[in-house]
């Protein structure tokens, strides 16, 4: 209790002497693994006490030995510190669990009265775990599909009717940014777009919220989300269209519909998820229950929601197009519809790739929000 209280204040620095000497070996173990994890997620600095040899060089990074003056007992403390540096992967059986990237062994004043410093490089055997960004990698992958639509279209393999070039995609669509169709169009889908997930978000984040956090409302909400969930969004547009009418309104409400649901579930499994000791370390300080919601919970629930917030793009742009196709005069999906009828094969594929367009800045657009709000998952 005494380490979730110091580390629930977030510090900058932790000093922490023979946190672990009164604990069984099975047992100092996995606190030893847990302190490891933590620190993995927030890098705080922590300046370790221990007289075992084995933890400091499993637990640290750099390991400072501080010995006696010189005679016998210093150099034996000289020698295990420097062998447990060396050691290599002949020795490692002598250390049940694997060291950190880099070892620093400090001498203090031994033999001679001088320093001494030794770093020897360790290799890292969880390589192979990191998930580099190859940023080039994507753009070339995006490139390499346009690359081969443009040259199905140039081999004849495929009918012009049927498969428009990529070059006469791009040309139908400056045409129509010049005229304004395509804006108008695209304005129209936009503000759709974003009313409708803005609501369903708020709603979904507020109510997986309080499902999750409020017994009773867990008992009420779960039944209802669980019958309601599973009905096609797009099948309740008629029945949006008779209460809300041809207007905006029933284009908007569907995709709200559409949206929430995924970010509910989502937000009521990442506050389910919070780690209950963290909770009642907060209470311990004095926290009610909205410092609670506010301070634990929702960092707790953030990768969640994130998440839900990339399924709930995705689900949206579908119903927004299908709501467009059914009962609208304007908008992506409209345009989509129309270039169809009157085979306007070019026309059809720049509202398909206007939507393609909206879908690769929507994952941009939430990766970077991811980045900004979970800045502690950045390299997972």
């Amino acid at each position: 209790m005494g380490i979730a209280r110091a580390l629930a204040v977030d510090p900058a620095a932790l000093l922490m002497d023979e946190p672990f000497s009164a604990l069984d070996a099975q047992t100092r173990q996995l606190m030893q693994d847990e302190r490891l994890a933590l620190w993995e997620q927030a890098r705080t600095t922590i300046l370790y006490v221990t007289h075992n040899i084995q933890e400091a060089v499993y637990m640290a990074d750099r390991v400072v030995v501080l010995s006696r003056p010189a005679g016998p007992s210093a150099g034996r403390d000289r020698r295990a510190a420097e062998a447990a540096a060396h050691r290599g992967d002949a020795g490692r059986d002598r250390i049940p669990r694997g060291g950190r990237a880099d070892l620093v062994a400090h001498q203090g004043p031994g033999e001679g009265g001088s320093d001494r410093m030794n770093r020897v490089r360790v290799t890292d055997r969880t390589r192979f775990l990191g998930r580099p960004p190859h940023r080039a990698l994507r753009v070339l992958a995006l490139i390499g599909l346009v690359v081969l639509w443009e040259a199905l279209a140039r081999a004849g393999a495929v009918p012009v009717l049927f498969l428009p070039s990529p070059v006469g995609v791009l040309r139908e669509g400056w045409d129509m940014l010049l005229s304004g169709e395509l804006l108008v169009h695209l304005g129209a889908s936009l503000q759709r777009l974003a009313w409708g997930f803005v609501i369903g978000s708020v709603l979904g984040i507020a109510i997986g919220v309080a499902v999750g956090f409020f017994a009773v409302a867990e008992a009420i909400g779960t039944p209802l989300i669980a019958a309601t969930f599973p009905i096609p969004k797009i099948a309740l547009l008629p029945l949006l269209i008779l209460w809300l009418g041809l207007g905006e309104p029933s284009k908007i409400a569907v995709i709200a519909l559409g949206v929430f649901f995924p970010m509910a579930i989502n937000t009521y499994a990442g506050v389910r998820q919070a780690d209950p000791l963290l909770i009642r370390a907060a209470v311990s300080f004095g926290a009610g229950r909205l410092s609670v919601i506010r301070k634990v919970v929702l960092p707790s629930a953030l990768p969640m929601i994130v998440a839900g917030l990339r399924l709930a793009a995705g689900t949206a742009l579908l119903l927004l197009v299908a709501a467009e196709m059914i009962a609208a005069e304007s908008g992506v999906g409209f345009l989509v519809l129309h270039a169809g009828n009157i085979m306007a094969t070019t026309k059809l594929m720049v509202g398909i790739v206007v939507l393609s367009l909206l879908g690769v800045l929507s994952h941009w657009g939430l990766g970077r929000l991811e980045r900004a709000l979970i800045p502690w998952r950045a390299g997972t």
